[in-house]
């Protein structure tokens, strides 16, 4: 697909649904930027930290309209980045549920198939 100055752009993304949300990752220059900012030490520990063991974390997470600027990003060492993201983590899971229900999208049924007190077999589709 070309723009009307004839910038070739790729294939179109479908469209979000109203009231989702995507994960964003950090740019390479915001990782870099928060690097330099943290001086190589864990931003709540302070543990040295090496290859391997950095992490990047929203302080405001993109489910709740946080974005990937270098003010919400903290690098953290593996251990403090899980332990926040574990306490975090059912707050984040009911948000997208809520968002899904708002959006109209329900989980497929489970049980497709049951007999009526006669004795009669029901099928059903995955649809509810």
């Amino acid at each position: 697909m070309q723009t009307p100055a004839g910038v070739n752009v790729g294939p179109r993304r479908p469209a979000l649904i109203q009231g989702t949300h995507m994960r964003r990752e950090f740019s390479k220059r915001t990782k870099l930027v928060c690097w330099n900012r943290a001086g190589g030490q864990c931003e709540k520990c302070t543990a040295k930290l090496f290859h391997g063991n950095v992490e990047y974390h929203h302080i405001k997470e993109c489910a709740f309209d946080g974005g990937d600027t270098p003010e919400n990003c903290q690098v953290l060492c593996r251990t403090c980045h899980r332990k926040i993201t574990g306490q975090r983590a059912a707050v984040i899971a009911k948000s997208n549920r809520q968002h899904a229900k708002n959006a109209g999208i329900r989980k497929p049924r489970t049980i497709r198939a049951w007999r009526k007190f006669d004795g009669r077999p029901v099928f059903a589709t995955r649809e509810r």
